[in-house]
């Protein structure tokens, strides 16, 4: 199983978009690495949804120390993250993330207004 490197990721740009791969187990995705023309450089965990489609979830850009972007191994930390929701049973993952992060807000949202009842208290 080949995994993608720093070196790989800063490889210098092509004509055509350069896709790096680097495979879970089987059935957990697959955390991948694109170089744009333009010389962007991001990560995605692709996967296998409900339907059949392979989309791409994005992780982030990448930058090797971190800096305005994620190391190699804080995406792929977050890739690992998404492959085990993925085995866990959840085909859907893009919109079961997407309901999670609602969620989060309207959590937060209630928070805040607690706070705030409480202050005027």
């Amino acid at each position: 199983m080949a995994r993608i490197t720093d070196k790989e990721m800063q490889a210098r740009p092509g004509t055509r978009d350069i896709w790096l791969s680097q495979p879970f187990n089987r059935g957990g995705g697959v955390f991948m690495g694109r170089i744009t023309p333009g010389g962007e450089r991001l990560f995605y965990f692709r996967y296998s949804d409900s339907s059949g489609k392979r989309p791409f979830l994005p992780i982030g850009p990448y930058h090797q120390k971190g800096r305005g972007g994620l190391t190699l191994a804080s995406a792929y930390e977050k890739a690992s993250e998404f492959s085990a929701i993925y085995r866990s049973g959840i085909k859907d993952l893009k919109q079961h993330l997407e309901r999670l992060a609602e969620a989060e807000r309207h959590l937060s949202i209630q928070a805040e207004l607690k706070h705030a009842e409480a202050q005027a208290a």
